[in-house]
Parts: structure tokens; sequence; C-alpha cells
């Protein structure tokens, strides 16, 4: 009989965007508190080795990464330090990424995971500025390529990178929002078509290529949670 050998990093988004509000009062990060709550709980039910990480900050220069779960602790302990996570600042997705990849350093696992749930669209300050060197903004396709090298690096150690990607639902977009306020319909029309592409950008993305299809859109955020349980369970028993 196999021998399950599973260690795992769940790597979480905490930055301004996840002050979202959600149906029913909760906010995204409430959310996220939740789902990696539960993750943690049942992984260990598996016997398997889970570390939780979250991540916000402002500039390369301050690219804070929180340890809210070691692999050899509790869950009870990431709960209490859950209740401390607040959502600020920007998401710098490749410099956590990077640390995650490293944080599993010497630890011995035949399988490794890392779950990484957000928006998936990093946005941060410049790199900070240095006398005749160019900085770009960490944004739209520079960031993407960003976070993109960082996972290659993560899968040539051995690593298995998984997406869980955050968006509005359908209804809370702009184009039904515009709708309300009686635009014509070939405006709506052309907004939709937007829609239309922007979703097929998704499907193509360099992104979902690093994530060799391990990838999931997730709009009903409040079923994230159960979500993660069954990525979980399917990933880490095929």
């Amino acid at each position: 009989q196999r021998q399950r050998d599973v260690a795992s990093i769940l790597l979480l988004d905490a930055s301004h965007s996840t002050t979202r509000t959600l149906d029913g009062g909760k906010t995204l990060l409430d959310i996220l508190k939740e789902s990696a709550y539960y993750y943690a709980l049942g992984a260990s039910a598996l016997g398997d080795r889970t570390a939780v990480l979250a991540y916000n900050g402002r500039g390369n220069t301050n690219s804070r990464v929180f340890l809210l779960k070691s692999f050899n602790e509790s869950p009870r302990k990431l709960r209490i330090r859950l209740e401390l996570l607040q959502a600020e600042l920007n998401n710098r997705d490749g410099s956590a990424v990077r640390y995650a990849t490293h944080y599993f350093g010497s630890e011995a696992a035949k399988t490794k995971f890392l779950f990484h749930i957000g928006d998936m669209d990093p946005s941060d300050l410049p790199q900070h500025q240095t006398e005749g060197i160019v900085a770009y903004p960490y944004t739209g396709e520079t960031a993407v390529q960003d976070v993109v090298r960082a996972y290659n690096d993560a899968r040539t150690q051995g690593i298995i990178p998984i997406g869980i990607c955050l968006r509005k639902k359908k209804e809370e977009q702009q184009p039904q929002k515009l709708q309300e306020r009686g635009l014509n319909r070939a405006l709506l029309a052309k907004l939709r078509e937007q829609q239309h592409v922007t979703t097929k950008q998704i499907a193509s993305s360099p992104l979902l290529k690093a994530f060799k299809n391990n990838y999931r859109i997730v709009e009903e955020i409040t079923q994230l949670p159960k979500i993660l349980r069954e990525i979980y369970l399917r990933m880490s028993f095929s």
C-alpha cells in the first residue's frame, strides 16, 4: 500500500482588496480566514503537514509575509493568529510566492503543493528607484510575468502550484450597473463583448499556463471553504 506523504502551503492575499463586503455581511478576508482554518484542520486530520502564510505590503522594500501557521504547529495557533490578520496595502504576488517556495526549505515530502488564493491581479508600487536603473510599475503584464517566473522556479524545486482566483459575480460587474442607468443597447453590447474578451484572456493567460491547468476561478466566494476542501482532496489523492 502506498504511504501518504504530503506537505502543503496555503498562501493568502491579504491586501486592501480583501476588505470587500460579500453577501451576508462578511468580508472577503473573513472568508479567507475561515477557509484557511478548515483547510488546516482537514490536512491535519489526514496526517498531512501544512503551513499557512498571508501577504501584503507597499513597495519592494516593504513586501510583508505573515507566518500564520508553521508545518509543525496545530490549527489552534492558526485560529489565534488569523484573528489578528488585517487587510491592507498592496499585493506584490511574486515576492510572496518566492518566500513561500523558500519556506518549503528542507521540508521532506514526496508531494508538495503551494495553494495560492487571491484575485490574481498583482499590483504594487514601482521598484525602489536606483540611479541609472529604469523602474517599471508593478502592475499588468509586468507584474504577471514576475509571478509566472516565481511559479516556474517553484516547479523546478518539485512544488506543484495551484491557483484559486477570486472574481466578482457577473451581476456585480460594471455592465449591469450601467444598464440600470439607462444606457443605449449598442454601448451595453460593446461592454458585454469587452467582458467576453476579458474572460477569454483569463483562459489563455500566462498565469493559467504557469499553473498547468491547476487553476480555478471562483465567483461564489462564500463557498470557498468547501471548494478549497474539494480541490485539496482531489489533488492530494490523485
